[in-house]
């Protein structure tokens, strides 16, 4: 018996693809609060600010804030172009909320006079340009890789009638889907 060498092989290509593709899912997750930390150091060091057990506490609860409130966006609909104004309202309104947050945690528990204005002040205002610039660029990558040849997917629909023509425009109009369509399997009945 003869055996061919390439039975036993594992094909990793699948998984070599994807890899990209889940790490910048992940970037996408954890964005927001990796900005929110860089920023941080900045706007402290920038400002000269001694960075205490009270800004590492403050630090720490921003960051999980920022991974509750921030998610990162996904992209929906047919355009593959990031909506700017989706990503800048929602970042808006969630840092809003987050900031909030810290400033009633700083007045409950009467610490809000230990801080820098100056510096948190600049921290709340530099950090949501930022986190939008990073989401629309981690938007455009994942468009890019899901529309790469080596995503590119063929749909084949079975029926040519009402409905299979309504899917086609469906897939035709959503480019996010990264098939092509290729025709209609029809049934011939005499």
């Amino acid at each position: 018996m003869v055996r061919n060498n390439n039975e036993n092989m594992v094909n990793t290509s699948h998984a070599n693809q994807k890899l990209p593709y889940m790490v910048l899912v992940a970037l996408r997750r954890v964005s927001a609060a990796l900005v929110v930390v860089l920023s941080f150091f900045i706007v402290t060091w920038a400002f000269q600010t001694q960075f205490n057990e009270l800004y590492q506490a403050l630090l720490i609860i921003a960051t999980l804030l920022a991974l509750m409130l921030l998610p990162g966006t996904y992209q929906q609909g047919s355009n593959l172009a990031p909506h700017v104004s989706n990503i800048s309202l929602s970042v808006a309104t969630r840092w809003s909320l987050l900031i909030l947050v810290l400033l009633l945690l700083g007045y409950a528990t009467k610490t809000s006079a230990v801080f820098s204005r100056k510096a948190l002040l600049t921290w709340f205002m530099v950090t949501p340009p930022v986190i939008v610039l990073i989401q629309i660029a981690i938007e455009i990558f994942i468009a890019r890789m899901l529309l790469s040849a080596g995503n590119a997917r063929i749909a084949v629909i079975a029926g040519a009638g009402d409905l299979g023509q309504e899917l086609a425009s469906k897939i035709s109009s959503y480019r996010i889907v990264g098939a092509e369509l290729e025709g209609f399997l029809r049934s011939e009945t005499s």
